[in-house]
């Protein structure tokens, strides 16, 4: 599998938050100037981003761990195969994601396939509650939203079923993810 990143417009939008500071005093009885700070300027911004991570140990195959792919994952003739992501929202604002399952090589079996995902909190660790090891049909041009709050992720793990495949054969399984976030900035 191969997860992509296309460039979108400014994912950004802020305000403005200025303070002065003012003191009132006297010395002695007398009434002094009135005091001023410098003009404090914060600039609040809505950050929408996110990453997707390939998670197979394919290292030994000559890929790299949580790059963008799985690569040359083996393939057991008539077994399965698991190919495992992580989303994870790298902004500062809840955002909902599609992952959407694209084509795949007619050698794996759809209605036998499976996704299986858990959401984890922040912390990468902890199971958010009621969102752990759910599992839904594989089928092709199917959909699993899934909302994020800041810096959650979601693991999730293709088991694909192979038919009439050799060993060690390469089969391209697809997937994509759209922030809706994003696509509303576009």
């Amino acid at each position: 599998t191969a997860a992509s990143a296309v460039e979108t417009p400014t994912t950004t939008t802020g305000v403005d938050i200025t303070n002065q500071a003012t003191a009132n005093y006297s010395v002695a009885g007398q009434a002094q100037p009135e005091a001023k700070s410098n003009v404090v300027k914060v600039s609040v911004f809505q950050q929408v981003s996110f990453s997707l991570t390939a998670n197979n140990n394919d290292t030994a195959q000559g890929g790299t761990l949580n790059d963008d792919k799985n690569e040359r994952i083996a393939v057991t003739p008539n077994g399965f195969v698991l190919f495992e992501h992580t989303l994870k929202n790298t902004g500062n604002t809840t955002d909902t994601y599609d992952i959407t399952v694209g084509s795949t090589d007619p050698k794996y079996i759809q209605n036998e396939s499976t996704v299986t995902y858990t959401v984890y909190e922040a912390d990468g660790i902890t199971p958010v509650v009621g969102r752990t090891n759910i599992t839904v049909p594989y089928t092709a041009g199917a959909t699993i939203q899934s909302e994020l709050t800041k810096g959650q992720s979601v693991k999730f793990t293709i088991k694909a079923k192979t038919s009439g495949n050799k060993g060690e054969e390469t089969l391209p399984l697809e997937l994509s993810v759209t922030s809706r976030n994003l696509a509303s900035v576009a």
